[in-house]
């Protein structure tokens, strides 16, 4: 009965002992380390917002037309961010335009390329400011029957409206004015545009 009755006494000190950590004194509790922060990349607010390469952007816009009058346009920019309100950069354009009337049998082809430089400030978030330049290399007529190359300017002066899809992208709807309005410029005031804006 005295063997049975250490024996218990035995197993149950035992179990005692296996139960508590042994590298944790029993009269005190542990909390768990908080989990390290994280930042959404998204977050304009980072640490890294401030980077040459954050504010970068690209974009433009592209217009086409086929038929008897064929038009392509292609408008590419690069952009940056001077400030988050003040935006420059330059700009790129190449216009193919093909005439082909099957019923007076007038045929024309021409390319005018050329290039620029803008800026955008900020109004609101949504809304914005925007002055740009532009040199066109485009024929002109001389005469009846004869075409010269010629460099055309533009400033176009305006405003816009853009709506985000993405913490840097945005389509953007603007209305500009031409307030050098050469003789041989291809735009008529006032010139709506649409494009698209892209974060690197």
């Amino acid at each position: 009965m005295k063997k049975t009755f250490l024996l218990s006494l035995f197993f149950i000190v035992s179990l005692n002992l296996l139960a508590q950590d042994p590298g944790t004194d029993p009269g005190t509790e542990t909390s768990p380390e908080p989990a390290p922060r994280t930042t959404h990349p998204n977050n304009k607010k980072s640490s890294n917002s401030s980077s040459f390469s954050n504010r970068l952007f690209t974009g433009g816009d592209i217009g086409m037309q086929f038929g008897s009058y064929t038009y392509v346009q292609i408008a590419p920019l690069l952009g940056f961010r001077a400030t988050p309100d003040l935006s420059v950069g330059i700009t790129g354009k190449y216009i193919y335009y093909n005439v082909n009337d099957s019923y007076s049998a007038y045929k024309y082809e021409t390319n005018t390329y050329g290039g620029g430089f803008f800026t955008r400030y900020n109004v609101m978030e949504e809304v914005f400011l925007h002055g740009e330049y532009e040199a066109l290399s485009l024929e002109v007529p001389v005469s009846p029957y004869e075409m010269n190359r010629r460099i055309v300017s533009a400033l176009f002066l305006g405003g816009g409206y853009r709506q985000f899809f993405g913490s840097y992208s945005s389509m953007n709807i603007m209305i500009l004015f031409d307030a050098i309005q050469d003789q041989y410029s291809p735009y008529q005031n006032p010139i709506f545009r649409i494009g698209f804006d892209f974060g690197l």
